[in-house]
């Protein structure tokens, strides 16, 4: 294959677009519902696709092209592309049917996907590019732990020979939307292969890739070699942050948060230096810190406003990892595409990328429980226009980098 065609099969150029659509597609479910045209409640199927089609596109993307660099080994397969690609539209495929065990289902798949991806180039080298790798791990622990909990918790509160069926029935069926603990599943289920999935990745990664991107002076690169105290430190880091998840399901919410909310911080303010100067002043590292900033606030107001949960996660989700999300974004699309980084200083777009994503959270938060108001229809206005903006840009790049 000829350089042109590699360049071509970078994975970010084709999933990060592909998560743009299941996250606009993930987003008119509310609409459709409205409008008549669903005629189930999509909190689930809503949820599924802006994890599991949305953001997991964007984590595939930047991993499938990353850790080949990395690593010294094979760039991606065609058929690894295809099967990635594949499972994103079988999400949301799934979802818009309202099949949500087979979105779980489905879910576990693209997890043992990204593992095998992963692993089959680790054992080439057999050696961490640098210590936040050692997050990642427990990030697909916790994406497998999660899809175990869910099909025993319907095996639990569901007679043996109907197992089977609700394994594939649509959720919106009357015996399946009969199980009592389903919901709580559902949200032990979100609160591992959604938050602790994508924290563990963000905290992993970010420890060399945020206080570079930051531009605060003297940080190492992901190139650059630790020595053997950071990597013990590093493993302490993540046993601790993901006993918080564990606790909170299974002993107590609060202490989960807690235990969190400290890991967090310190990992912040210790490995990220976001209270630190920067040599350069750059809308990305602003949209980083504002990214880390309402993840740290999102776990203080779940600490003492519990009632509040299903707000404060969608400031977790959106003013946190979108967020963050999209800056990293900006730097994959810059660099790969061979354009200049003075774009992260100059460009006022990418500065209004990362406000309108902020004000989308703050919206959603403000609606709380009324997903219906005006107050959650313009957050999503405001959500969709952030991240077409920014995706008008990576359209840009691709097009003067072919």
């Amino acid at each position: 294959m000829n350089t042109r065609a590699r360049k071509d099969m970078e994975p970010y150029r084709l999933l990060f677009p592909c998560g743009v659509v299941a996250g606009v597609l993930g987003l008119m479910l509310w609409f459709f519902f409205q409008a008549g045209q669903v005629s189930f409640y999509p909190r689930q199927a809503h949820a599924n696709i802006m994890y599991f089609g949305f953001l997991w596109s964007f984590v595939a993307g930047f991993l499938m092209t990353a850790i080949p660099k990395m690593t010294g080994t094979s760039l991606v397969h065609k058929y690894e592309m295809v099967t990635a690609l594949g499972l994103v539209a079988l999400q949301i495929v799934v979802n818009f049917l309202n099949y949500v065990p087979a979105s779980v289902a489905v879910y576990g798949i693209q997890a043992v996907f990204l593992i095998v991806f992963i692993v089959r180039r680790f054992l080439k080298k057999r050696v961490l590019p640098f210590e936040g790798f050692l997050f990642i791990p427990f990030a697909f622990l916790q994406a497998l732990l999660a899809v175990v909990m869910f099909f025993m918790s319907l095996q639990s509160s569901t007679p043996l020979s109907l197992q089977f069926l609700f394994q594939f029935a649509p959720s919106n069926s009357p015996t399946f939307s009969a199980q009592i603990s389903y919901q709580f599943s559902m949200d032990s289920f979100y609160l591992h292969a959604g938050e602790a999935f994508v924290l563990n990745l963000v905290l992993g990664l970010g420890t060399r890739l945020i206080p570079v991107l930051s531009r605060v002076p003297n940080s190492l690169t992901p190139d650059q070699r630790s020595n053997s105290n950071q990597f013990m430190k590093m493993i302490v880091l993540a046993i601790l942050l993901n006993l918080g998840f564990i606790l909170q399901t299974f002993v107590n919410n609060q202490l989960g948060i807690a235990l969190r909310l400290l890991v967090v911080s310190f990992i912040a303010f210790r490995y990220f230096k976001i209270a630190s100067s920067v040599s350069t002043k750059s809308f990305v590292g602003f949209g980083l810190r504002c990214g880390i900033l309402f993840i740290l606030s999102s776990y203080a107001i779940l600490l003492f406003q519990p009632a509040q949960a299903i707000a404060v996660q969608h400031l977790i989700y959106i003013g946190g990892f979108v967020l963050i999300t999209f800056m990293v974004g900006t730097r994959v699309m810059l660099a790969h595409g061979g354009q200049s980084l003075d774009y992260e200083t100059d460009s006022r777009r990418i500065g209004a990328v990362a406000l309108l994503f902020a004000l989308a959270s703050l919206l959603r938060l403000v609606a709380g429980a009324d997903v219906f108001g005006a107050i959650m229809k313009i957050g999503i206005v405001v959500f969709l226009v952030a991240s077409l903006l920014w995706f008008h840009k990576f359209i840009k790049i691709l097009r003067d980098s072919k």
